[in-house]
């Protein structure tokens, strides 16, 4: 299982928490930037640009595509920290997909080569588009998943609000993770035009 940190230049200040949370994680982890800023911080896990951006679809297509023998993918966003490592063993134990948020909410959760390859990739060309697939593409990837599991209260969108570096966030937390959301509703908005796709993968 590789662990997949989604970085951008907006959301640089919330990445050092995130680190600093996982020392000790005995997982690959990976950072991707989906920005084309030069960037010079040294970080504990290696780093690696995102040519084509994406957010986090982009990040995960380019995870399954320069890591072509791993099966299972864990994402998490620069704006969440772990509070308890264990939920990386829980997630690697299980055989199946794992969900830390209702409905795999800010792809917060493991998911599965063997899904995705069914169903193949969006990749967001502008936020909005990113929320949009964020909750159609995780209904599709749920729909395909047999093995699904959620952890001990899982995350739901909440009425508790904070300012953290300038913005107005939603605060999500359970005993394993905490993460500040951006005030987005991907049914506010309309579908977006045609994407680049990363194509389900061919029988043989």
């Amino acid at each position: 299982m590789i662990i997949g940190i989604v970085h951008h230049e907006s959301t640089k200040k919330f990445l050092p928490a995130l680190l600093k949370s996982l020392k000790g994680v005995k997982y690959q982890t990976i950072i991707v930037y989906n920005d084309k800023e030069t960037h010079n911080e040294k970080f504990p896990f290696p780093c690696v640009c995102n040519p084509w951006g994406g957010y986090e679809l982009g990040a995960l297509a380019l995870l399954m595509i320069t890591n072509p023998q791993e099966q299972d993918f864990f994402l998490l966003h620069a704006t969440t920290v772990i509070k308890d490592l264990e939920i990386f063993d829980i997630a690697a134990q299980f055989k199946g997909t794992l969900a830390l948020s209702q409905g795999l909410m800010s792809f917060m959760g493991k998911y599965r080569r063997e899904i995705i390859d069914k169903i193949g990739v969006p990749v967001p060309r502008t936020r909005e588009a990113a929320i949009y697939w964020e909750y159609f593409w995780n209904i599709v990837y749920l729909q395909q998943e047999k093995k699904i599991s959620t952890c001990d209260s899982p995350l739901v969108d909440t009425k508790k609000f904070e300012m953290k570096f300038g913005r107005k966030n939603m605060v999500l937390e359970n005993k394993y993770i905490k993460k500040w959301k951006s005030n987005w509703r991907a049914l506010d908005l309309k579908m977006p035009a045609p994407e680049s796709f990363i194509p389900k993968r061919k029988k043989k």
